[in-house]
């Protein structure tokens, strides 16, 4: 983790406008409260802050908004976090993807499945069993390679629709 932001670091260095980046640090630094539940009261606000500054360097990235919506997610409620904002983040980054044509080999171009895939895993905290299959139909439409929606959170999905039907 700690190896990870050092290297962030030092690609802000050379390029401060480098949005990207910027939510990447940001969402790892999200990522690194589970690890450091201590550090929740500082890594919290400067992951939210760096996301926050990512979308006004490039709103039209689309991961930065897919990063946002994990925070979203993870967010505690009291702080105005929960499914239901991650949702909408989930949702804008895949209206961002749909218009993204990466051109430049060199260029970031991940995450597509993943805006879906996070969008059922909000849906599935929501009890909304029906919008997270249907997201999770789109993110193996968008990578039919990701096994871990095809062969867990696609099917934990369907048993749920077909648990509340009995």
């Amino acid at each position: 983790g700690d190896d990870a932001l050092d290297h962030l670091e030092k690609a802000l260095a050379s390029d401060a406008k480098f949005g990207e980046a910027l939510a990447v640090k940001g969402g790892l630094q999200g990522l690194l409260i589970s690890v450091k539940p201590g550090s929740m009261m500082t890594l919290g606000p400067q992951s939210g802050t760096n996301i926050s500054r990512a979308i006004s360097i490039e709103p039209g990235n689309p991961r930065s908004h897919l990063l946002a919506g994990v925070g979203e997610l993870h967010k505690p409620a009291a702080f105005g976090g929960g499914p239901k904002p991650a949702i909408e983040e989930f949702r804008r980054a895949q209206e961002l993807f749909e218009k993204e044509a990466v051109t430049d080999s060199i260029a970031p171009d991940w995450g597509r499945d993943d805006a879906y895939l996070w969008e059922g895993r909000a849906a599935m905290e929501l009890k909304d069993h029906e919008a997270a299959r249907d997201a999770f139909r789109l993110a193996l439409k968008a990578n039919p390679a990701n096994g871990w929606v095809r062969t867990r959170l696609l099917p934990q999905a369907e048993q749920a629709l077909q648990t509340k039907e009995k």
